[in-house]
Order: C-alpha cells, then structure tokens, then sequence
C-alpha cells in the first residue's frame, strides 16, 4: 500500500473514530444517567416539515448503541492497521540490514 494512500486511511478512520465514539459514549451517557421521558413531536424548521422527531431513553440508547460500535469498530481496525504495518516496517528494516539469509539451493 502506498504512503499516500496509508495517510489517507488514517484520516478517514482516525476522523470516524474521533467524531463517532464520543458521540456514542455521549448518548450512553445520557441513557445511562438521565431518566429522559419517551416523547414524540412535529419536527420545527423549514427541512424537516411534517415530520416527526422522538426524543427519550429509547433514543438515547439506540443512538449510543450505534455509535459506540461505529467507533469501537473503528478504533480496532485503526489498531490492527498500525500494528500490520509496524510489523512490516521492523521485518523491512531487519531484512535491509541484514540480507535475507536462507539456505537458497
């Protein structure tokens, strides 16, 4: 895989791990502590005309639900990424130094 394109994986996983696990964590947070009343009402705002928002622990918690494991997600291939690739790097480095010593018949 070619830098460019490495950089470019960290910056979308990266960017959906830092927006998606905190607002996740967020509405766990709030399904967790709060004791939010189910409630259901017109959405206000000239986009969202007769359509209908919920509001409520329900809410709360599928959001949390959904988001935590986004970002949960994420974060382990983000992981397994690097480890792949500073695995590659060390056996890249070892075999520059060293020469690559087999019995080679």
């Amino acid at each position: 895989m070619s830098q460019s394109a490495k950089k470019v994986l960290w910056i979308v996983f990266g960017a959906q791990v830092l927006w998606s696990l905190p607002i996740g964590l967020f509405f766990v947070w709030r399904w967790l502590a709060f004791d939010d009343p189910e409630r259901s009402y017109i959405c206000s705002g000239s986009r969202s005309s007769g359509k209908v928002c919920t509001d409520g622990e329900t809410t709360n918690m599928a959001l949390g639900i959904v988001f935590s494991v986004i970002g949960v997600i994420f974060l382990v291939v983000t992981l397994l990424f690097l480890t792949s690739w500073l695995r590659r790097r060390a056996r890249e480095s070892f075999l520059r130094t060293h020469g690559a010593r087999g019995s080679g018949s």
